[in-house]
């Protein structure tokens, strides 16, 4: 027989193990899977974390090689601070999902993007062959992050439930970002892109957050524009999915990197960028008289009744 106080214990447990340690990433660069060169030379750009792609970067025919290139690249890289993720084929397209992970699950993998995620079975069927490939090839168990896209209606409304479906999710997208014409959400919900900061987007984008914190991810990644030469539109994207909760956002071009760091640089570190600038700043001034004032102390007593007044006033009573 469980108890009340069992149930609370079990409930503060539950708690406590929900909220899942992760660690945090700025920017996470797309890189073409077919692009043996590109990922070898991504660590240069600064990037917190990579993501070798071989779903929508890579035309059909050249996956089969792509997936070798991944592998050979995740190996070369594997001892770079950077982070290393692939981004998979989604379920339900031929048996390419298998295909991919047959060949990255391997030493140097750290998470695996899971696309079009649909619902709870998407992700915990992926948790599954993780953990089968981990154990046939001596992987640490449970180490391989999942990284649900939230790119349909229905996972947009399921997030919560997705982000309970494995222990491996530790962070998920979908805030933010810029709407692209013909893209996977436009195409899903039936929108037109419009201003990325109106109601319509925030509210789109912004539920996420709530969704995601209350499973305990509290990595959250805002999303990406298509316009890579444009840098001030980046950094509008990205300040604006940093007010809604964002932790980091997707990059898919070198150029956007440095603004998505600095934008999702820790507090500690801006609040040292503004110093320093103020410092500078002041240098320049010239000294200015301060007018100081000298404050007169409290009474520690209460002040003696002021009886003159009263005294003046009956002696001119009794004069009268």
């Amino acid at each position: 027989m469980v108890t009340v106080e069992d149930q609370s214990s079990e409930k503060r447990g539950w708690m406590r193990q929900s909220y899942r340690q992760a660690r945090r990433y700025r920017s996470m660069m797309f890189v073409p899977g077919q692009k043996l060169d590109w990922m070898r030379k991504a660590p240069q750009y600064g990037p917190d974390a990579l993501v070798f792609d071989l779903e929508d970067g890579v035309p059909v025919p050249l996956k089969p090689s792509a997936r070798e290139h991944v592998a050979e690249a995740l190996t070369e890289l594997k001892d770079e601070s950077v982070g290393r993720f692939v981004r998979v084929n989604g379920w339900r397209t031929d048996g390419r999902l298998l295909d991919d992970l047959m060949v990255v699950v391997r030493d140097g993998l750290d998470g695996v993007v899971l696309p079009k995620t649909e619902d709870v079975e998407d992700v915990s069927g992926l948790d599954l062959l993780l953990e089968e490939l981990e154990a046939s090839r001596g992987l640490p168990l449970g180490r391989i992050e999942i990284l649900p896209l939230r790119e349909t209606a229905r996972a947009m409304y399921r997030v919560h439930e997705i982000c309970l479906a494995s222990e491996r999710v530790k962070r998920v997208s979908g805030v933010g970002g810029s709407p692209v014409p013909g893209g996977d959400v436009t195409r899903e919900l039936g929108t037109h892109p419009s201003d990325p900061e109106s109601d319509v987007e925030i509210y789109l984008t912004g539920g996420s957050v709530v969704a995601a914190r209350a499973a305990g991810v509290t990595e959250i990644l805002a999303g990406s524009t298509t316009h890579v030469g444009d840098s001030d539109h980046m950094r509008r994207m990205a300040q604006r999915g940093r007010a809604l909760g964002a932790t980091g956002a997707f990059c898919f071009h070198p150029s956007q990197v440095p603004v998505v760091n600095e934008v999702f640089a820790p507090s500690g570190t801006r609040r040292r960028t503004r110093r320093r600038k103020y410092s500078r700043d002041f240098s320049t001034m010239r000294e200015v008289p301060v007018l100081r004032t000298r404050v007169k102390s409290f009474p520690t007593t209460s002040p003696k009744p002021n009886t003159s007044s009263q005294e003046d006033h009956d002696g001119s009573k009794s004069g009268s």
